[in-house]
């Protein structure tokens, strides 16, 4: 499966591509894998280095579409667990299954029916889509009473228990390692990728796309690679480099800062805990053991500064913090916990006054509404979804999919 990464932007400047796709991340490292199984020679291009962004700070959880099933949210629902079916087949070497636990106060889709019901229509949709087990290394998931709860998490808040859903998903490693053998597979396949690249200008010819203008960061030299087709998966700078290609395109997302926090406590349960926040911002935390320590995300909020440095503030923190703690009397977690901070930028909702992450991955056609013809910007929004949403961006600018 793994190919050779291969540096040569002069080489790579001397040949005309199929496409050429912009952003080294999940996305990218996705839309140009996808595009040698179509049979064709892309050249991917990134500014720094791969994964070293948002893809690198991710809470490292493949989710199979379990929670999106309590909202009816079938579309969601297939493209995670289509998405996870594929991880698990092509990098079992890199995932191992998480045990996930969430509590139920029998509030709105809390209850052990919803949740009993959510277990049910995910086995029947699976089955007609000719999957009819999650995988052989997840064991189908079930519902807990109050007391297997307690001992299984022992400082779950008791008042109201009813119980406890639990599902299986996959946890990545490390996801750079999952991010880099991806992009090798793609090499051996005939992709070029280049890191230290950053794309400057969009070259147009008659309308269309022609390539990309260029500035090779290690040499200090400019490079015009060649294409009909360009991809911009360019992640928090997706916008920003889509307007300076295209200065029509009208605002689409505004940033939204994402971030996990890797804490010097020992984990509070076995598996993973989703636990909400009883009052604020109705946020569902992720509890993750990782070792001796514990993995918590993910915090979304607004982000009004550069897509360069985006960490969050002491008081963000903070409020993580509190709402931690008011979900899971006892904890007792203070700023000295925190051994790490994992954050990057996702496209949240626009328009004033609104907060919250985007739920779906978008792909969008420059072309349709008078912008450049062949060039297209991917906003993703989930890890686990990147080979779901590189085919259909594939299949968004013309090429054959299969």
């Amino acid at each position: 499966m793994g190919g050779v990464i291969q540096r040569d932007p002069v080489s790579a400047a001397s040949t005309t591509h199929d496409v050429i796709v912009i952003g080294g991340g999940i996305y990218g490292v996705a839309v140009a894998h996808r595009a040698t199984r179509l049979g064709l020679r892309p050249l991917l291009i990134e500014r720094d280095d791969f994964g070293g962004a948002t893809s690198g700070n991710s809470l490292r959880i493949l989710h199979g579409g379990i929670r999106s099933l309590q909202t009816f949210d079938l579309g969601c629902f297939r493209d995670m667990f289509v998405a996870q079916t594929w991880f698990l087949r092509h990098f079992p070497e890199h995932l191992a299954a998480l045990e996930c636990l969430m509590p139920l106060y029998g509030q709105g889709l809390r209850r052990p029916g919803a949740f009993r019901m959510a277990l049910a229509l995910d086995q029947l949709l699976r089955r007609a889509c000719g999957q009819g087990h999650r995988s052989s290394i997840l064991p189908p998931g079930g519902v807990l009473d109050a007391d297997a709860t307690r001992r299984r998490f022992p400082l779950v808040p008791s008042l109201g228990l009813q119980g406890a859903g639990v599902w299986y998903d996959a946890i990545m490693r490390h996801p750079q390692r999952v991010l880099i053998d991806w992009l090798r597979w793609a090499c051996a396949g005939g992709a070029t990728a280049l890191n230290r690249v950053a794309a400057q200008q969009l070259l147009i010819k008659d309308g269309r796309v022609a390539g990309v203008l260029a500035q090779d960061r290690v040499a200090g030299t400019s490079l015009c690679f060649r294409a009909s087709t360009v991809i911009n998966c360019a992640g928090p700078w997706s916008e920003e480099l889509g307007r300076a290609f295209d200065p029509n395109t009208r605002a689409r997302f505004r940033p939204t800062l994402a971030f996990n926090l890797l804490l010097d406590r020992p984990p509070i349960a076995p598996c993973a805990v989703a636990v909400a926040t009883p009052t604020g911002s109705g946020r569902t935390y992720f509890i993750v053991p990782w070792g001796n320590h514990t993995l918590v995300g993910t915090y979304h909020g607004p982000w009004s500064g550069l897509p360069h440095h985006p960490n969050p503030s002491e008081e963000q923190i903070g409020q993580m913090l509190r709402e931690l703690n008011a979900a899971v009397p006892g904890w007792d977690l203070q700023s000295n916990a925190v051994v790490r901070v994992c954050s990057g930028l996702l496209p949240g909702t626009s328009g004033a006054g609104e907060e919250g992450l985007q739920t779906q991955a978008t792909v969008h056609d420059h072309g349709r509404i008078g912008g450049p013809v062949g060039l297209f910007t991917v906003s993703g929004v989930k890890f686990t979804t990147a080979p779901v949403v590189a085919a259909r961006a594939l299949r968004a600018a013309g090429f054959r999919t299969v």
